[in-house]
């Protein structure tokens, strides 16, 4: 049986390329039923679908990491395309084991933007005195934590400083441009023999 004109038209590629799923729905006009059963399929599936791709990654193939189970490579495969409900917390510790990568895992309700702020702030300064005390008991890291730490520093400066001039500012908000200038220098050693320094290796200005 011939399809009709109006099938076939249906049925032909259009072209058109999409970034995400949800892009291609939206493009092909897909109906919002439809959309809705595709999202709830990939809410239920997104630990799986992670663990199959950090899988992939890591250069593994199914059968490689069904032997390292001690399973057969379908179970690997139901696993990968199922549900998130069939995977125990001993399946990602072994994904993780055998990828040598990192599974992190939350639950409950997603972090606000500031409290997730806070929370890597937290992490930053823990991690940074971690190094701070690696420096003081090992001469030889010295010079390079030093550096790590320089440009960290800026790193995080320029973020803060870009992200600050995204704000909008209005009229009434009272507030005065602020100008940080930071000004570094190397010892200087003049015909005397004396060692001087710069008047400021690190000066920081602020500029209404």
């Amino acid at each position: 049986m011939k399809k009709s004109t109006e099938d076939q038209s249906r049925a032909a590629p259009t072209g058109r390329k999409y970034n995400s799923v949800a892009a291609l729905m939206q493009g092909e006009e897909i109906p919002k039923d439809v959309q809705d059963k595709v999202f709830h399929l990939i809410a239920e599936s997104r630990v799986a679908t992670q663990m199959a791709q950090l899988r992939h990654r890591s250069g593994i193939t199914q059968k490689q990491m069904a032997d390292a189970l001690k399973v057969t490579q379908s179970a690997i495969s139901k696993l990968e395309a199922g549900k998130d409900d069939n995977i125990t917390l001993n399946h990602v510790k072994e994904y993780a084991r055998i990828t040598g990568d990192r599974i992190h895992l939350m639950f409950g309700k997603p972090f606000t933007h500031t409290e997730a702020v806070r929370i890597h702030a937290d992490g930053l300064k823990f991690r940074l005195e971690k190094l701070a005390e690696i420096a003081s008991q090992n001469i030889e890291l010295q010079s390079e934590i030093k550096g790590f730490l320089g440009d960290a520093f800026y790193n995080l400066f320029n973020i803060i400083t870009l992200c600050t001039s995204k704000l909008p500012v209005n009229a009434d908000d009272n507030i005065e441009e602020i100008r940080i200038e930071i000004i570094t220098g190397k010892n200087v050693t003049p015909a005397n023999g004396s060692s001087l320094r710069p008047k400021c290796e690190k000066e920081v200005s602020a500029v209404a």
